[in-house]
């Protein structure tokens, strides 16, 4: 790849989290968007951007900002952020002469940039009309409300006039006032006729405006998707396919009737739930010369369950309930080497190579996994007077700062009323001694079949954590039947561990349900060494036939101390 060319091509700017940096990728510290109008070159030679430039030099060693950046990781080989190959065609004097001085101040590396942004990539908000079932903004944007304000960009005369593209983005860019204000007034404006408007959307109101788009020469509108038919509404949830296609059919109208700079493409997080669509949706884009770009699931709180239950590439065991998973990939393949298009073809190939490979390199663990989660010696860990269910211990944990945790009685459960982004549910710590091999713990989650339905209802994220906060590596399944739906988790436990607590976070945006009962279990023949939070710091240890047997393969994972306890409490007897 050599170095990346994202410090000297673009500007992303984003008023919801409040910050600024070259890509939406970097993840090293970040200048504050601030919402006061200040000179562009303020924030395009900031010290985060600079930094971001010298990293690219080499100047500034691994980890770094750009360290196991999501999108080279994906991105087919050899490809960069932007290629400086050839000059833009359809370009003013000003644009022209603004990308010659990008480009040679990037070769150079040069820190601190006399040309201005090729690209400024803005994103306005995290408002909405969807709630898609990936989308990490969903869970923040009802907290983090905060909008580009307008007037701030469009100060930015001569860098409009510079630039090859300006990109909205959200959220829903066309549900955000300040994100319609900037369109309404860059896309009539002759001074940035040269200047591309790119629009990110989710198609569904693009209608609404056509009076603005047609005023616009240069226009490109980026759709998602991720599938077609009933895979889009399932991944979009409160989205309609007949209505988006609709639109996106019109947008191709005007463009063939009147408006032939205007470009028009999709892209498609690559879920499980669409895999089944992807030979059709690869007909569709063909048929109707609509190129599309495929990318990977972004895990993040809010949205962890999604990425365990619909990323086919990290969880392979997903992969079983699509068994033909394969075939559909390769037949949308098929569909594109057959229209000539590679770089579709090759990405999809690309993809299906990296999910056989982690399913080769999983298979071991997954066959593991699932004969643990079928053994019968596991016993669940008490509290009380035997108590199991864990989900009546439950503590509500808010928000620092924030008012308590707004929850609603859904059918008898206690469920979010809506996801704020620090609030959890958690069992009290229970005491444990792992053995010096480290062991293993089952968690069971059961939820019962709510009806009527609501599309927008998930079920709580369950990790385990250490005392310390940090979460424990786990293997989870869920399993569905007509009562409900069950989540196995197995969970490794280092050695030395002496506590865990279950922690449950909410999902999305609207309600999430905890469950109707939350299960511990560890090995029967090391329960004797599990303590709960009531317990003393002595082991109690149960009496029951055959106890010395069952000592004895105690004694062969654990301690020494172990047996000269037992011995001292038979001493007593």
């Amino acid at each position: 790849m050599g170095s990346c060319s994202a410090p000297w091509y673009e500007l992303n700017l984003s008023a919801p989290d409040g910050n600024v940096a070259a890509c939406c990728y970097y993840s090293g510290k970040r200048d504050p968007w601030l919402d006061d109008s200040v000179d562009i070159s303020h924030y395009w030679n900031g010290p985060s951007i600079r930094e971001a430039r010298r990293t690219q030099k080499g100047a500034i060693p691994s980890p770094n900002g750009c360290s196991s950046c999501f999108y080279f990781n994906q991105v087919l080989p050899g490809q960069n952020y932007y290629s400086f190959a050839n000059p833009p065609a359809d370009t003013s004097s000003a644009q022209l002469e603004n990308w010659h001085l990008a480009k040679s101040e990037y070769e150079a590396k040069v820190e601190q940039a006399s040309c201005m942004p090729l690209r400024i990539y803005a994103n306005f908000g995290f408002g909405c009309n969807l709630s898609c079932t990936m989308c990490h903004q969903v869970p923040r944007r009802s907290e983090l409300k905060r909008q580009i304000l307008a007037e701030t960009v469009l100060n930015w005369h001569e860098a409009l006039t510079r630039c090859l593209d300006f990109s909205v983005i959200g959220g829903e860019p066309l549900t955000l006032s300040e994100g319609l204000k900037f369109i309404r007034k860059f896309a009539p404006d002759e001074r940035y006729d040269a200047t591309r408007l790119s629009v990110y959307t989710n198609g569904t109101l693009v209608q609404k405006h056509w009076d603005t788009w047609k005023t616009k020469r240069k226009l490109s509108f980026t759709i998602s998707l991720d599938s077609i038919g009933m895979g889009y509404e399932a991944i979009r949830v409160g989205g309609r396919w007949s209505e988006v296609e609709r639109n996106i059919l019109d947008i191709l109208k005007e463009k063939a009737k009147s408006h032939p700079d205007w470009g028009i493409t999709t892209n498609a997080n690559m879920q499980k739930t669409g895999i089944p669509y992807l030979p059709e949706f690869a007909k569709w884009h063909v048929k109707h010369q609509i190129h599309t770009f495929f990318y990977d699931f972004i895990s993040a709180p809010g949205v962890e369950d999604t990425y365990h239950r619909d990323n086919i590439l990290h969880n392979s065991q997903l992969l079983d309930s699509i068994p033909n998973w394969r075939d559909l990939i390769d037949e949308a393949v098929g569909v594109f080497r057959s229209a000539g298009w590679g770089f579709e073809a090759d990405q999809l190939e690309q993809y299906r190579n990296r999910v056989a490979e982690n399913a080769e390199k999983q298979a071991k663990n997954i066959l593991r996994m699932r004969s643990q989660q079928n053994r019968s010696d596991w016993a669940s860990v008490t509290y009380g007077k035997g108590e199991r269910n864990w989900s009546k211990r439950l503590e509500a944990y808010p928000t620092p700062g924030k008012p308590p945790i707004p929850t609603v009685e859904i059918h008898g459960l206690v469920a979010f009323k809506k996801t704020r982004i620090g609030d959890y549910f958690a069992t009290p710590f229970i005491n444990i001694k792992a053995p010096r091999g480290g062991t293993e713990c089952r968690v069971r989650a059961s939820w019962p079949k709510v009806v009527p339905e609501d599309p927008y209802m998930r079920l709580a994220h369950i990790i385990l954590k250490d005392h310390k906060g940090n979460q424990l590596q786990d293997f989870r399944e869920y399993r569905n039947s007509g009562d409900g739906t069950e989540l196995i988790l197995i969970v490794e436990i280092p050695k030395g561990m002496s506590k865990i607590q279950a922690v449950l976070t909410p999902l999305g945006e609207e309600n999430t349900l905890l469950p109707e009962s939350l299960e511990i279990e560890m090995d029967s023949r090391l329960l004797d060494r599990a303590l709960n939070y009531e317990s003393s710091m002595i082991p109690k240890l149960r009496y029951f036939s055959g106890r010395l047997a069952a000592i004895i393969r105690i004694q062969t994972i654990h301690r020494l101390t172990t047996f000269l306890e037992l011995a001292q409490l038979r001493k007593k007897e």
